[in-house]
């Protein structure tokens, strides 16, 4: 009875271990079948790849979007597009439509990255970002995509758990027609003569009497000066703010700071709603005569024209960008001379025997003036003038058509 019992307790043991093996089988077959299900389910499924599709189409109806999500990304991992709790990332300049699209698409946070997702899975092994959150992680680890040139990827989380990923153009071509500058998003003729917008370089400019360059900022009327090869935009205040001197202490130095430097940087800038003073980018202003006597740059936020800039306003084939000073020429066809008396920025010196000629640029009477050895305090910094505010804005999505009644508006 001792060796049938022990037989049977060992025979138990086995069926038991056998069964216990087969259920933790099963059991772990049907986890994993359990988890397929759910990234089936979760992981780019047809809602989610819609949802995205739309804010694809958003970026892709657009070459500055494109651009601007490009120049941005550079050569990090990703950038954030979109954030539940703070919106689109002010940085792209896309606009407050932006913010309205992706919320309507339920998305909690969505980033942008190259096609190649080496660079990405990389740092998200490498990196402990609290802005990746575990589940985001596991999703673009699981994400089994080829780089596509020209390409790059929108990731997405949804609130409903649902993630996606859909690859999107770099930009929509590679050149503008030579004929077409893009102001904002808007593609705009340029002109050869007379009134309009002109290329260059660098950019586009707007000359002439009185160009369709009217821009609402700040909700107020500003008028675009120009555009960078980069799309984003200079714009000046169309109104005066008031008058002051270039510096109450009677020194030619922006960078030290002047008073102007001091009071446009700081109290006028924090007076600027902060819905478009996210907008502001840090820009090199020149700060010397563009074309003698002093060169150099200070980087602020809110600047003021300099010389070349206002004779680069004028349509006269007979103002020079370096033959501004005192040429009259270049008040004509100028639709910055309606902007009257103004500072210039510089860091002229002190006239030679003449101690107290502190001087700046000038526009008087629409001409751009220097120092006169026998008046110098036509040009001395402690004399008051209308201020036109300058900043350089993001390349803004734009509806409008630059009137006067119907100016850009950023959307």
């Amino acid at each position: 009875m001792k060796n049938n019992k022990g037989f049977l307790l060992a025979e138990s043991l086995v069926v038991s271990t056998f069964v216990l093996t087969v259920l933790i089988f099963l059991f772990v077959q049907y986890q994993n079948l359990m988890t397929t299900y759910k990234n089936n389910t979760d992981y780019n499924n047809p809602e989610a790849i819609y949802n995205l599709g739309s804010a694809s189409e958003y970026f892709s109806a657009d070459n500055t979007r494109l651009v601007s999500l490009s120049n941005n990304l550079g050569s990090n991992a990703y950038i954030k597009v979109y954030d539940k709790d703070s919106g689109c990332n002010p940085s792209l300049g896309l606009g407050t439509f932006c913010d309205s699209l992706f919320a309507a698409t339920g998305a909690k946070k969505v980033i942008y990255t190259s096609s190649d997702l080496t660079n990405i899975k990389n740092y998200i092994k490498k990196n402990s970002d609290s802005y990746l959150n575990q589940s985001l992680r596991d999703f673009i680890k699981r994400i089994d995509a080829e780089a596509i040139e020209r390409k790059g990827r929108l990731i997405a989380q949804f609130e409903n758990g649902y993630y996606a990923t859909i690859a999107i153009n770099t930009k929509i071509n590679d050149s503008i027609p030579a004929d077409i500058c893009l102001i904002g998003n808007m593609q705009v003729k340029t002109a050869v003569e007379g009134t309009g917008l002109y290329k260059t370089t660098n950019g586009c400019v707007y000359k002439g009497t009185n160009p369709n360059n009217y821009i609402r900022f700040n909700n107020e009327l500003w008028r675009i000066i120009s555009t960078a090869n980069d799309n984003s935009l200079e714009i000046i205040r169309d109104t005066s703010i008031g008058e002051m001197p270039w510096d109450s202490n009677r020194t030619n130095y922006w960078t030290s700071p002047a008073t102007i430097n001091t009071y446009l940087n700081n109290t006028y800038y924090n007076s600027i709603s902060s819905n478009f003073r996210s907008k502001i980018l840090d820009t090199d202003f020149q700060i010397g005569y563009q074309y003698h006597e002093s060169s150099g740059t200070s980087t602020n936020k809110v600047g003021l024209i300099n010389g070349a800039e206002y004779a680069s306003a004028s349509a006269d084939t007979n103002c020079k960008v370096n033959n501004y000073l005192n040429n009259t020429s270049c008040a004509n066809q100028n639709w910055m001379f309606v902007n009257g008396y103004t500072l210039t920025r510089t860091t002229a010196n002190k006239v030679s025997n003449t101690t107290e000629a502190v001087i700046v640029l000038r526009i008087t009477n629409g001409i751009v003036t220097s120092v006169n050895p026998s008046e110098p305090f036509n040009t001395d910094v402690g004399s008051a003038d209308h201020i036109y505010p300058v900043v350089r804005i993001a390349q803004p999505s734009l509806t409008g058509s630059g009137t006067s009644d119907d100016p850009f508006v950023i959307e």
